[in-house]
């Protein structure tokens, strides 16, 4: 579940806007996994990004293999988007493994957890507007606009124009958890030791393959 969006293991995408949920497609060419087993979450769906990612078997893959590739595909299109052979059999000595897990981290990464390894990825196969040149977002207003200090973790919205999805909130130049709401909106997530004492911050956005855009200052008091 990601937003408004339902993403099953086997690359249904539905709505959960209407009850019961409407079905809007599924994942074209998704390949089969070895991994229905209680327990195991082996995909992950960000519909901030409009991407979802699955463990895959390539069309080289060896007879009977759980996976050897992680497939991001479109949410909006339903097609293959990125895709990446990983050395899983190698580090993992043999076919004898499993995924458990899949999560999305940080600003374009993703987290695979296996039997016995965790792999971290990151780069255009989880945003693939990386790749692209795109102009930078435009800041104009914080809400709310201050924040009580000690106050805990708090989400913010800011507001402006041309955020694409894998646009990135730094709060006094480091990340902070960014989710895109639409081309004008996005919600970062202040962990509560950035509002522990009174201060003042600066926020900037940064849109993959975009310069920075201008910066907004929000007040702890």
């Amino acid at each position: 579940m990601s937003g408004d969006l339902l993403v099953t293991e086997a690359g249904g995408v539905s709505s959960t806007d209407t009850t019961p949920v409407t079905q809007l497609g599924v994942f074209e060419g998704l390949t089969s996994r070895s991994n229905y087993a209680t327990g195991v979450k082996d995909f992950d769906a960000d519909s901030s990004l409009g991407m979802a990612y699955f463990l895959t078997n390539s069309p080289t893959s060896q007879y009977n293999q759980p996976f050897d590739s992680i497939s991001g595909y479109d949410m909006g299109t339903f097609m293959p988007a990125t895709s990446v052979l990983m050395p899983f059999t190698v580090i993992e000595n043999g076919l004898g493994y499993s995924g458990l897990d899949v999560v999305r981290w940080g600003q374009d990464g993703l987290a695979v957890l296996t039997t016995d390894t965790i792999y971290f990825v990151r780069g255009p196969l989880v945003v693939p507007e990386l790749l692209s040149i795109n102009a930078a977002a435009i800041l104009s207003s914080t809400s709310p606009q201050t924040i009580a200090h000690g106050s805990g973790n708090t989400l913010l919205t800011l507001t402006g124009s041309n955020f694409i999805p894998g646009v990135a909130v730094t709060w006094n130049g480091s990340y902070r958890t960014t989710t895109i709401v639409d081309a004008e909106h996005v919600r970062v997530a202040v962990p509560a030791g950035d509002v522990a004492a009174a201060a003042s911050a600066s926020l900037v956005a940064v849109n993959p393959g975009g310069p920075a855009s201008n910066a907004v200052t929000i007040t702890v008091k």
